[in-house]
């Protein structure tokens, strides 16, 4: 369930892409989720500003299963900016689909993206965040790399999930 909420850091993100605006740089930010009624507001309110100003911003709200899907498809990378995480699905997700993340640096994102695919980077160092996207979007021999890493991943599933609980029992 994707949300915008101040626990997934969008507002860092958004500081990330205006700098990018500003350097010149090419990209489209895509983001998705629902708003958390309680601690959202004023994030949404900057993400449909910045949509409105700038073209390559765009928010697509609680989008359809189709319209995430299309996102994935044509996404050159995923950008999780989160600064607390129980799993941190959208990066399993993203190695899944072959499209190299982008993610903060947590010890359960680490677990998950330590196999290759993934940049990480400190979830409040602006500079380095852009620093890492910039070159993902620039840099096509970088990204081709972690394209590939990403698709020769073997990703756990329930059922592993399921056999290494019963070995602990």
């Amino acid at each position: 369930d994707l949300i915008i909420e101040p626990r997934k850091n969008q507002t860092l993100l958004l500081d990330v892409a205006e700098r990018l605006i500003s350097r010149g740089v090419n990209f489209e930010l895509n983001l998705v989720g629902r708003m958390n009624p309680h601690f959202g507001a004023r994030i949404l309110r900057r993400i449909k500003k910045l949509a409105a100003t700038y073209p390559q911003i765009r928010y697509h709200g609680a989008a359809s299963d189709e319209v995430v899907a299309e996102l994935w498809s044509s996404a050159r990378a995923c950008v999780f900016p989160t600064l607390a995480e129980g799993c941190g699905l959208p990066l399993l997700e993203s190695i899944a689909r072959g499209v190299p993340c982008v993610a903060s640096d947590l010890p359960v994102l680490r677990e998950s993206g330590e196999g290759g695919g993934c940049v990480f980077t400190k979830a409040d160092d602006r500079e380095a965040w852009s620093d890492a996207i910039s070159k993902i979007l620039t840099d096509d021999l970088f990204c081709a790399e972690l394209v590939t890493q990403a698709k020769a991943r073997k990703l756990p599933t329930w059922a592993d999930a399921a056999e290494r609980s019963e070995e602990r029992v």
